[in-house]
């Protein structure tokens, strides 16, 4: 029964995303919508997964091994039916845990390099986006060698790169 709910919430959210030019889409605005799918992330992750998300940096782990789990499963039926709706819910979750560690950021929709349904996350000044579902798919796709756990550490060392430059005195400080 717990199943048929979770593939039941899958199937909806696939139709919002990807046949999604319904009003519900259309209006909500996307921090709030990947919010939405971020905590359909962590539901999907304890329901289907029997595993615990927190929204810590480390978390981001445990949503790498069930990538791993569904790029097994990918592999076996050669076909991508529902993995995309994975790659957005556990992109989002991602993205708000980025959010949460980096600071600040927003997500947009669709984005000129990554295209329509993209879904970039822009943080810090907003000039950088980053796209934390397409990693996901090209993660449930490809396997190993896009692992979103190292991605993730990238974008968390770009801000800490960032904030050591603005914070470290130039030599005027200097004794």
């Amino acid at each position: 029964m717990k199943y048929s709910f979770v593939i039941a919430g899958i199937i909806l959210i696939a139709a919002i995303v990807y046949w999604g030019e319904s009003r519900t889409a259309i209006e909500e605005p996307p921090d709030q919508f990947m919010a939405k799918m971020a905590a359909e992330a962590v539901s999907i992750a304890q329901e289907e997964f029997f595993t615990e998300l927190d929204h810590s940096v480390g978390s981001v782990r445990e949503v790498e091994d069930i990538l791993g789990k569904l790029h097994k499963r990918y592999a076996v039926q050669s076909k991508k039916s529902g993995m995309e709706t994975y790659a957005i819910v556990f992109g989002a979750y991602i993205g708000e845990t980025l959010k949460r560690h980096a600071g600040r950021g927003h997500w947009e929709r669709n984005h000129p390099a990554g295209g329509k349904n993209s879904w970039p996350l822009f943080l810090e000044d907003g000039d950088r986006a980053c796209f934390p579902c397409l990693w996901c798919i090209r993660r449930i796709e490809n396997g190993d060698e896009d692992n979103v756990w190292v991605k993730t550490q990238l974008e968390l060392n770009k801000k800490q790169k960032t904030l050591n430059h603005v914070v470290r005195p130039g030599p005027e400080w200097a004794a």
